[in-house]
């Protein structure tokens, strides 16, 4: 079901739900820079498929379907604040049922519910451990200057979510010394993956050992609720709307693989 958050608490955004049977399990996805819902759709539907759970995605402003300018980090961590809210006040889903999942930059707001939520697990791929320590390659000392839009590694303290970090060895936008400083700094039980040829836009699901084995012997996927979910009628994308990209073709297509 492709669905929008609408409601007189809630603000009108589009999201993405993709749900399977008697799953136990969200994994609410917040996407990259470089993506969008319509981008995305085949990735999460092979998350939905592979791990046997509900696949939860919100947009930004100004990406795919989303009304407005292009956003700075604010408006991002509204959105992912309100898909959050959405999962968890109109389809009642238990926090400890959610898995947080952020790419790139979606890991600050990722982080950013994980310090204030407790959730079953934080999945970071390809995270930037700030802002700052991102630019010292480039200006150096003068890093110090610059606002921090992204403190990850300070709100990364605060969770208490099963932390889960995946960054590979050959990532030229965000190094992978990022990765591994958020993983140094997270006070939880924790795993680090670093696929040795794995870049920053890389399909994670081409090596099994980059994604697939380390989700399933770290969290307990799958798992099973004997309840379906139940989405309000008022939340459904209206007839006839259609994204950039077809998801029923897809999901299809990731179905029959």
């Amino acid at each position: 079901r492709a669905a929008t958050k609408a409601s007189r608490s809630l603000p009108r955004i589009p999201c993405l739900l993709l749900e399977y049977p008697s799953a136990r399990f969200i994994i609410y996805y917040i996407h990259s820079n470089g993506e969008d819902l319509g981008r995305a759709w085949r990735f999460l539907a092979s998350l939905r498929a592979q791990f046997q759970v509900h696949v939860f995605a919100v947009e930004f402003p100004g990406y795919g379907l989303c009304d407005g300018p292009r956003c700075d980090e604010r408006g991002v961590e509204e959105n992912a604040d309100a898909g959050f809210r959405f999962i968890r006040e109109v389809l009642h889903w238990p926090a400890d049922g959610i898995i947080l999942m952020g790419r790139s930059i979606g890991c600050g707001p990722a982080i950013a519910l994980a310090s204030q939520q407790e959730v079953a697990g934080l999945v970071l791929v390809s995270p930037l451990y700030s802002l700052r320590e991102l630019c010292k390659d480039i200006v150096g000392p003068l890093s110090a200057f610059i606002r921090e839009r992204y403190p990850n590694s300070e709100r990364l303290r605060r969770s208490r979510a099963p932390l889960l970090v995946i960054h590979g060895c050959k990532d030229s936008v965000v190094p992978c010394r990022h990765g591994e400083m958020l993983y140094e700094v997270s006070p939880c039980r924790k795993l680090l993956v670093m696929p040795p040829n794995m870049g920053h836009n890389a399909d994670i699901f081409d090596d099994v050992n980059a994604l697939v084995l380390p989700m399933l012997q770290f969290f307990p996927l799958p798992d099973y609720y004997f309840e379906d979910l139940r989405v309000p009628s008022w939340a459904l994308k209206p007839p006839g709307a259609r994204s950039r990209a077809d998801p029923a073709e897809a999901i299809e297509e990731v179905e029959n693989e």
